[in-house]
């Protein structure tokens, strides 16, 4: 300990340097692993809200929930549960009257279903063909309740009555519409048909399901599917522990 506080009093520049490098590494590691945390959760933040265990998708769609279709016959292969139901999504642009556009991603849902998200602001459509519930992150874009506005490709005017929080899917914030009334107004990115089934039952050992061309994966797996979330991960993983090591 004497030779080494001997050291630093004469060559006490090194050492101020050494401690800095050490000080600016440690501080670049947490802020990467932050902003990590951060961008993984704006992934899948809507999809943790859910609570769900399976997340059901038709074989050819790769899982890709924006490339699957399901048929009639497909839905009907589905035990009927109040814990499981389907979801209409796509992504969307949405106008205002100024002509203001935001990106979003359309979730149609049944309104009385566990889709629906809490509010933290507003309240819950009454009018199901025109009133939606919008992420609270919008309001950050100048949103808010009452406000007006359509989806590029569709005339139909619809109306926020309420907001939720941390309500984003693959860093899009979310709006939840009513199924029957979305896909009744949708432009062509939404599908006509619904897109997956969130089930909070395990569906995963009803052979059914697989004689009907439907995947089952936990919801962990289909956020580990969305387009860029697994190399987002492991890019940030490596960049991390790189640093420590370092």
């Amino acid at each position: 300990m004497f030779l080494a506080l001997r050291e630093i009093r004469h060559q006490p520049t090194r050492f101020v340097l050494v401690v800095a490098v050490i000080a600016l590494v440690s501080y670049l590691t947490f802020f990467l692993a932050a902003l990590a945390v951060g961008l993984a959760h704006s992934y899948r933040s809507a999809i943790d809200h859910w609570d769900a265990t399976d997340v059901v998708l038709t074989d050819a769609s790769n899982r890709n929930i924006v490339a699957s279709r399901l048929t009639q016959t497909q839905l009907d292969a589905v035990p009927a549960s109040a814990s499981t139901t389907t979801l209409v999504s796509g992504a969307v642009v949405a106008e205002d009257t100024q002509g203001a556009k935001t990106d979003a991603t359309a979730f149609g849902i049944h309104l009385d279903s566990f889709l629906l998200p809490a509010l933290v602001e507003g309240t819950a459509p009454s009018d199901p063909t025109r009133q939606v519930i919008a992420d609270d992150s919008l309001k950050d874009q100048g949103w808010e309740v009452g406000r007006t506005f359509t989806l590029t490709g569709s005339d139909h005017q619809w109306e926020v009555s309420g907001f939720a929080h941390d309500q984003s899917f693959q860093a899009i914030p979310v709006i939840f519409f009513d199924q029957a009334a979305l896909v009744g107004n949708a432009p062509s990115s939404v599908s006509p048909t619904p897109n997956a089934i969130v089930s909070r039952d395990d569906l995963g050992g009803d052979a059914g399901l697989a004689q009907a061309g439907l995947t089952v994966l936990t919801t962990q797996q289909f956020i580990s599917t969305l387009p860029g979330y697994a190399a987002q991960v492991l890019t940030f993983s490596l960049m991390i522990v790189s640093l420590i090591v370092i």
